[in-house]
């Protein structure tokens, strides 16, 4: 430890990051950066605690903003990004916590539980959260979908095609925003329009298997006509 500088009146207990990282796994990373941060002025390095505040908003709000707006297919790397951080904050501050507990054999390491217990009820509220924007962008959808839906059974397609242009372009990816579209541009008899919304779709989701019998029902029928 040459040349290290020393500690600034660190506290008589800190916390292991070991166990800041394991909370910051399970409660959205937030709640990790902020206990990371407070064991910095423990540890006796508090010119390190605001910096690692606004290091980890900052990357929380990038978090939820991914959970927001990613396609289910990223929960994979989503999920292997939150580990390598939680890894990485555990590891940043161990050989500084090391030095800490090496300098003094009265220093001793305080329980995590209550700052854990209140990162989980954190993590609950943000999950619930989470839950009613997902609900209410549901029913923003549903609605748009049953106002489409009762254009197209008057027979206003116009108004119907306008209605679905605007769910692809809030929801790019709702499946009915384009075969709707696809359905709509065939009663209009405009065969190649609803073929480029069904291979729109089927660009997105090419497992569709009902998608995949639309587009071969319109191609059947422009062979027979």
């Amino acid at each position: 430890m040459k040349n290290e500088k020393p500690l600034e009146n660190p506290s008589s207990k800190v916390w292991s990051p070991l166990y800041i990282g394991v909370i910051s796994f399970f409660c959205l990373l937030l709640p990790g950066f902020i206990l990371l941060g407070k064991n910095y002025k423990k540890l006796g390095r508090p010119n390190l605690e605001k910096p690692t505040y606004i290091i980890g908003f900052a990357l929380f709000i990038l978090f939820i903003a991914i959970l927001l707006l990613a396609p289910e297919n990223f929960d994979t790397a989503i999920s292997i990004g939150v580990i390598i951080t939680s890894i990485s904050i555990a590891a940043i501050q161990y050989p500084l916590y090391r030095r800490y507990l090496d300098e003094n054999e009265e220093h001793q390491v305080e329980s995590l539980l209550k700052p854990a217990l209140l990162s989980v009820l954190f993590t609950i509220t943000i999950v619930i959260s989470l839950f009613a924007y997902k609900w209410y962008d549901y029913q923003q959808l549903e609605k748009m979908l049953q106002k489409a839906q009762g254009e197209y059974e008057t027979a206003n397609y116009r108004a119907s095609l306008i209605t679905l242009e605007q769910i692809r372009d809030k929801y790019p990816e709702a499946r009915l925003g384009y075969i709707n579209a696809c359905i709509t541009y065939e009663a209009l008899g405009k065969k190649d329009s609803a073929l480029l919304f069904v291979n729109k779709w089927l660009e997105i989701s090419p497992n569709d298997g009902e998608a995949k019998e639309l587009m071969y029902k319109i191609n059947y029928s422009e062979n027979i006509n």
